[in-house]
């Protein structure tokens, strides 16, 4: 008898206890828990978001560039190719936002200036991608050097104008004429996060 009632008496302790919920370790435990698989998910997310947003703009690219071609392919030149005449003649892809008929912007915000090159080429035409985040860097730099002549990456924290594109840049090069094949080696620290700025700048014809 007794010892049915030590039992009953530690089963309705341990009951009281359980009642209680969680001690203060226990729940910083389970919120630490919480929050450590919060920010994996964050930046799983960002990366995939990053890694989508690159492919749509570098898809796009590459269609701006065809659009460019084909509408001036028997044009003597690309002096034609302004940010206005693009957006006038519904050549800017749907991937990218346009503003009246000043402005192209890419999914991260910022803008993208088409152009001519006359100082150096009067047959080639000219995109510049401005202020590329470093991890979607890579990707479209390469991806869009399928679709054109010469790729740049530059550094500078003063962004290209529709006007600096008319002379090529004489450093940042991963693929030009001469050396045909996207030199992946040389874009990696051009891209890098510890960059000033990055800059896409692609030369077509």
């Amino acid at each position: 008898m007794l010892q049915t009632k030590l039992q009953t008496k530690q089963l309705a302790l341990h009951a009281k206890r359980k009642d209680r919920g969680l001690s203060l370790t226990e729940t910083l435990l389970v919120l630490g828990v919480i929050a450590l698989v919060a920010v994996i998910a964050y930046a799983g997310y960002n990366a995939a978001t990053g890694s989508v947003k690159a492919g749509g703009d570098a898809q796009a690219l590459v269609q701006m560039a065809g659009n460019i071609n084909k509408t001036f392919a028997t044009a003597a030149d690309y002096n034609g190719v302004t940010t206005a005449n693009l957006i006038n003649a519904g050549l800017v892809p749907k991937a990218f936002k346009v503003r009246g008929v000043t402005n192209i912007i890419h999914s991260n915000g910022s803008d993208i200036i088409p152009g001519f090159a006359p100082a150096t080429n009067s047959t080639q035409y000219a995109i510049a991608y401005l202020n590329v985040p470093a991890d979607q860097c890579m990707e479209i730099a390469q991806s869009i050097s399928s679709a054109v002549q010469e790729v740049f990456i530059s550094n500078s924290a003063t962004a290209p104008t529709a006007t600096t594109l008319q002379t090529k840049p004489t450093t940042g090069a991963v693929k030009t004429a001469a050396a045909p094949t996207f030199a992946a080696v040389t874009a990696i620290p051009l891209c890098a996060a510890t960059t000033a700025a990055r800059h896409i700048i692609v030369y077509g014809s």
